[in-house]
């Protein structure tokens, strides 16, 4: 297993370093079509991310999404501008093998790409440098020597101390989303 994970950390640290993008920078009001990557839970329980999508939808843009849940096989059916990975559907060395992602690969191009997950996920980093898109924003991977972002955003958890409830409401998916609009915001 450690072979394994070494040849993964390997391809996909080349292909990282190798990744060249056509990066263009939009304005928040010029973006139209918006890919967002995230992970799963086994639950398959994302209200988080879907209201992200409602919103990004609420504003016109026209959304898809590239989830990844580590279960063998997946109940949620991937859609027209829904992608659904799973064990099933990655190889040994995760890079994804699914037709719909493949599909959307060569048939879709997007304004950006934002990627919600907190720590490196092989098969979503490899969607994500394959997806034709003229902007990418993520959180830093610290598993990465190198980022693959146009605009990668830095952030550490808050201490929260003693606050349970204040930890039990923080969510880093939302949080990354937040900064990565925010600074889209703020190009003029």
């Amino acid at each position: 297993m450690i072979l394994l994970d070494y040849l993964k950390k390997t391809k996909i640290d080349r292909r990282v370093r190798n990744f060249r993008t056509n990066s263009e920078c939009k304005r928040w009001n010029e973006i139209r079509s918006v890919m967002v990557i995230f992970e799963s839970n086994v639950e398959e329980q994302n209200d988080d991310v879907q209201q992200l999508i409602y919103g990004l939808q609420e504003e016109g843009k026209r959304v898809s999404a590239c989830m990844f849940v580590d279960v063998k096989v997946s109940p949620t059916m991937s859609r027209d501008n829904f992608v659904v990975l799973d064990r099933k559907s990655v190889g040994m060395l995760g890079k994804y093998s699914s037709d719909s992602a493949k599909t959307v690969i060569l048939n879709e191009q997007y304004d950006l790409v934002i990627d919600l997950t907190t720590h490196l996920i092989y098969p979503l980093m490899h969607f994500m440098l394959d997806v034709k898109a003229l902007m990418r924003c993520g959180k830093v991977k610290e598993e990465l020597a190198v980022s693959p972002y146009d605009m990668q955003i830095e952030m550490k958890r808050p201490d929260f101390g003693e606050d349970v409830e204040a930890m039990e409401r923080y969510n880093e998916r939302v949080e990354i989303y937040n900064q990565i609009v925010k600074y889209l915001k703020m190009i003029k």
